[in-house]
């Protein structure tokens, strides 16, 4: 048997580091698509199950398509559950943006659902899973709780002013805001590019820059993301894999339209 060496999550230790990191938004539940892009150089993928028809068995295949490559994989488990999560880490999931996190108890959740029992964590042990290469990286076990990436993403103006303390506890490494879900608390349901929506977005990257945590937002158009690094984002997408094939369909089908 080859005994494989553990090897650094560098997407962690990039967002820790404040790099610019942009982003693809990643919703088709397709490993050709993966394959794809896994060489078009963004620096994450964010692996959505919570607005997809996603399945762990389908994250695992996707997951194959990023081995060995520069873009990171995350993923978005469809909600914030311990079993979910557990399930998702033995698939060799090691960077996570955890959903609607509401308050402190919620983030303390997602943290402890990434880390094993003996670091005072909900995680179950499993000898063999892809996440340790069916128990032939040795010291997994010894250097796996320290270096899983925990996003949360806050959709509500009530978690957007909870950023200084989800910022505190112990083991998050960045915050995300959504702006559908926070235009939809707010009463102006998708209109995300509002005045108000954009006022709650630069406060959440104020407190973001406050609490020395990374912020991070997914918006579907280009000028206003070089805005948002400017302002201090750190991680954005502003485009999906559906909507760059839909636009490119799209722009065809005009292009050679008769009409």
């Amino acid at each position: 048997m080859v005994i494989k060496q553990y090897e650094k999550n560098i997407f962690k230790s990039r967002l820790k580091n404040g790099e610019k990191l942009h982003g693809l938004w990643f919703s088709s539940c397709s490993p050709i698509i993966a394959d794809v892009i896994r060489d078009s150089g963004y620096d994450w993928v964010l692996i959505d199950m919570e607005h997809s028809i996603n399945t762990t068995e389908s994250v695992s295949n996707i997951l194959r398509c990023f081995r060995d490559s520069d873009t990171a994989p995350i993923v978005r488990p469809p909600v914030n559950d311990p079993v979910e999560v557990k399930r998702l880490l033995d698939a060799g999931v090691r960077n996570f943006l955890f959903p609607l996190t509401e308050s402190v108890e919620m983030a303390e959740q997602a943290v402890a659902s990434t880390r094993y029992k003996a670091k005072g964590g909900l995680r179950g042990v499993s000898l063999g899973q892809s996440a340790n290469h069916f128990g032939r990286i040795a010291d997994y076990f010894d250097k796996a709780n320290d270096d899983i990436t925990v996003i949360l993403q806050v959709e509500s103006t009530q978690a957007v002013s909870l950023v200084p303390q989800l910022a505190s506890v112990e083991g998050v490494d960045g915050i995300f805001v959504g702006p559908a879900d926070l235009s939809d608390d707010m009463g102006k349901t998708g209109k995300t590019f509002e005045g108000d929506v954009q006022e709650v977005i630069n406060d959440f990257v104020q407190l973001c820059k406050a609490s020395s945590i990374p912020a991070g937002s997914l918006i579907f158009n280009e000028e206003v993301a070089e805005q948002y690094y400017s302002k201090g984002f750190s991680f954005i997408s502003c485009a999906s894999d559906i909507s760059l094939l839909r636009n490119a369909a799209d722009a065809q089908v005009k292009k050679f339209s008769n009409e």
